[in-house]
């Protein structure tokens, strides 16, 4: 699993799309270790339950043999009776054990995918937000051009007046 660490600081406060993704990436890496540990426990307990039906399955099958082996003429019907029965029943739980197995696994599935989405959303708004920050900055860059263009006006104007001034007490 390849995971990704990004670690920022924010050197002023009027830009808080770092903060969203920062967050929007620990929420990510905590969503796949959280699918990986389940997919993992999920493993685990069908790995579980097949050695244990294995196990089951030899232990009767040696029952049986030694049942056999005592009688052969299988004078113990009801107890073959039994065993197959016993097996049914093991066969019938297992299968509703990996039935309830199942409906868990999609059901995180289903949780992921609407964390997903809601990563996708964050995702948008942090663009969002970063064009607003953006649109934000040139317009106080447009401002700053303005001031400057009447700063360098009144410059050239005051020249002019000095000028004119200059000329007048040389007359």
């Amino acid at each position: 699993m390849l995971t990704t660490r990004l670690s920022a600081f924010l050197l002023d406060n009027k830009t808080p799309h770092y903060l969203s993704v920062s967050r929007y990436l620990e929420d990510q890496t905590h969503i796949s270790y959280e699918l990986e540990k389940i997919r993992s426990h999920q493993e685990l307990t069908i790995n579980l339950l097949t050695t244990q039906l294995k196990d089951k399955v030899k232990d009767m099958e040696k029952h049986i043999l030694e049942h056999f082996s005592e009688n052969d003429t299988c004078k113990n019907n009801d107890d073959l009776k039994q065993i197959i029965k016993d097996l049914q029943d093991n066969n019938t739980r297992l299968a509703k054990n990996f039935e309830d197995i199942e409906v868990k696994y999609e059901n995180w599935n289903d949780q992921t995918t609407v964390l997903r989405q809601s990563l996708q959303k964050l995702l948008q708004l942090s663009t969002i937000q970063q064009l607003q920050t953006l649109d934000s900055l040139q317009n106080k860059v447009q401002t700053i051009d303005s001031f400057v263009l009447s700063i360098r006006y009144r410059e050239q104007v005051r020249d002019q007046d000095f000028m004119a001034l200059y000329n007048m007490t040389l007359q």
